[in-house]
């Protein structure tokens, strides 16, 4: 590192991330893979500032965290399908619009699984759409198509 200065380092540093970003997340993934120990006591060392930060992301990604929750329901029943990249792009979409059509008109928005994940359906987007949370309380497991 050339300079001793913070300042300087500090924006060497970042300049440095910002061009060797495929470098530097291989010397991170090798350190970690080197370091168990050390990862396992940092994670619990900072449990409550991890805990605070993961709050306050799924509060200011809402459409994020329902993608997510939809996929893990889904992986838990087995009934995810390999995924394009374009697919999964839509199912975060279709969370996106959800979570849009609620804050623009007061009413919780969700997306549904046409076919319900508990009566073979699978995650995919030919088989979800975004309905009213009302709707899909009413709806349950039934297949009904809007």
């Amino acid at each position: 590192m050339p300079y001793k200065d913070p300042e300087k380092r500090r924006e060497w540093n970042r300049k440095w991330n910002q061009n060797n970003a495929e470098k530097r997340r291989e010397l991170n993934r090798k350190w970690r893979e080197e370091h168990p120990e050390y990862n396992r006591q940092h994670y619990e060392n900072n449990s409550e500032q991890r805990k605070e930060y993961q709050k306050e992301w799924g509060k200011n990604n809402p459409a994020k965290v329902n993608a997510k929750s939809g996929r893990r329901r889904a992986r838990k029943l087995n009934q995810t399908p390999e995924l394009t990249d374009r697919e999964k792009l839509e199912i975060d979409f279709l969370y996106a619009v959800a979570d849009g059509l609620g804050q623009i008109t007061g009413t919780p928005y969700e997306v549904d699984h046409i076919h319900p994940l508990s009566k073979g359906g699978i995650h995919h987007p030919r088989n979800l759409q975004v309905i009213t949370e009302k709707e899909n309380l009413r709806k349950s497991a039934k297949i009904i198509i809007t």
